[in-house]
């Protein structure tokens, strides 16, 4: 009996060393993992200052104002609405494809331009620079935002 209650002990001993093992491995592994997201923070805190700096640029400003006039005064067309979109999203990403779509609601006798925008290869401080020119357009609503990584792409 005893030499069967030494070979339990012995077995219970080493699943505990295991579980022991495990536990001290997976707080390592957790450690790396939080200290890597605090490392991406801090990069992310310290490029903040360069992306207010790319939102207040004059030069890009300037192009935004007199196509929001040219916009504004009626003068508008397609056409113009997405050169505009190819210039604010080109700067930071690759523009794949601008989807145009005109709808007419009878009942209010409203006329709505919807733009469909499709972006490959853009960081996430060029997204907020896009979203944010885009929105400053007259008139645009961003109703929807869908985002898709795809993991065979390098990132830029």
């Amino acid at each position: 009996m005893e030499k069967k209650d030494q070979t339990f002990f012995k077995i219970f001993l080493a699943v505990m060393v295991l579980l022991a093992t495990m536990m001290v491995i997976l707080t390592i592994y957790t450690y790396s993992q939080l200290k890597k997201q605090r490392r991406e923070l801090f990069y992310q805190a310290q490029n903040l200052s360069e992306l207010k700096e790319k939102i207040q640029d004059p030069q890009f400003r300037a192009l935004l104002e007199r196509k929001k006039k040219t916009i504004a005064s009626g003068r508008n067309n397609q056409y113009q609405i997405k050169k505009l979109i190819n210039q604010i999203v080109n700067r930071e990403g690759n523009l794949r494809n601008i989807g145009y779509n005109l709808s007419d609601t009878e009942k209010k006798g409203i006329i709505k331009e919807s733009y469909t925008i499709q972006i490959d290869n853009i960081t996430m401080r060029g997204l907020v620079f896009c979203l944010y020119y885009l929105e400053q357009l007259p008139g645009a609503k961003i109703e929807n935002l869908y985002l898709e990584k795809k993991k065979d792409q390098p990132r830029p």
